[in-house]
């Protein structure tokens, strides 16, 4: 595996680093605050910390890493067993916090400073406390698989079941704050966090057709916006919040580069390049100055956003 993550002001000759013996990668994400970066494989998460310049290698798993899911210095994992793990790496190395067995197959993950949400195939949706993983609230299902959980804060969790429909919850209600009927769920690549000076919300891009969803906390309906569907499919997103950006990988290696106005209402396609040959994952350094890719083969480059 190669780096280009020496963050300096043009990127860093390539790091050599050994080869991940961690299996296909399943995920990519930072960990604290933006220091570190977290690639997850089916056996284990490794971690490259940009201030040391070093892999950190986690615990090694009996089970397949499916799904990934950070915030600070936690690291939360769904194995193949319908199991979640947290970790949490510091500067004294990785701690192992909590796992917690779940009914049925994890199809998705996401984690705040204090609770992680986890969605299965039969529509139960949990919410556990962080760190130690104790039962928060079990929600209602609704007897179909959960295909996107994607906190918008602390306090507001929103939820995409197979059927289409979307929920927003607040922590202490046991009712949906926001509710609708998008025309589908399948084909998910992403969603981000978008707050404006009076509302809050989600970006959410699906990928056949490429299409961008805005929902937010006071919008009754969301805001629908089909654009050209790409030569090949996008797998992945990142977005930037000050510049209201946002990057689409593709799985050819390509990146599409689109400018949000309106808070979602308008989109315009600004650029495009091909950094590599197939990509798997996209993510904006938290210093605004890179574009970081994972590409198919589990190896990390640093780009000119």
């Amino acid at each position: 595996m190669e780096l280009y993550l020496k963050l300096e002001r043009e990127p860093a000759s390539p790091q050599p680093a050994p080869a991940a013996p961690i299996g296909v990668p399943s995920g990519a994400a930072w960990v604290l605050g933006g220091r570190a970066l977290a690639v997850s494989g089916e056996w284990g998460v490794r971690l490259w910390d940009a201030e040391k310049q070093s892999w950190q290698e986690s615990p090694v798993v009996t089970l397949p890493i499916l799904k990934l899911a950070t915030c600070d210095s936690f690291i939360l994992c769904a194995l193949k067993n319908a199991q979640i793990a947290l970790w949490e790496f510091n500067d004294t190395g990785w701690y192992g916090q909590a796992n917690r067995r779940l009914r049925s197959a994890i199809t998705s993950l996401a984690l705040n400073r204090t609770t992680a949400a986890a969605g299965t195939e039969e529509g139960n949706v949990y919410w556990f406390r962080v760190p130690d993983l104790e039962p928060a609230q079990e929600l209602p299902s609704i007897g179909k698989p959960v295909r996107l959980l994607h906190w918008l804060d602390d306090q507001y969790c929103l939820q995409l079941y197979a059927n289409a429909a979307l929920e927003i919850r607040h922590l202490d209600d046991t009712k949906p704050v926001f509710e609708t009927k998008l025309d589908t769920a399948a084909h998910i690549v992403g969603a981000a966090t978008v707050e404006e000076a009076d509302t809050s919300g989600a970006l959410i891009l699906f990928a056949e057709p490429m299409t961008w969803v805005w929902v937010a906390l006071n919008k009754r309906e969301p805001t629908i916006l089909r654009v050209e569907q790409p030569a090949s499919r996008p797998v992945s997103m990142a977005y930037d919040a000050k510049s209201h950006k946002a990057w689409v990988g593709l799985a050819d290696g390509s990146v599409q580069t689109w400018q949000v106005n309106d808070v979602g209402r308008s989109l315009e396609l600004c650029d495009s390049r091909k950094p590599v040959s197939g990509l798997r994952s996209v993510l904006l350094s938290h210093d605004h100055r890179y574009l970081i890719v994972v590409d198919q083969d589990n190896q990390v480059s640093l780009h000119s956003p």
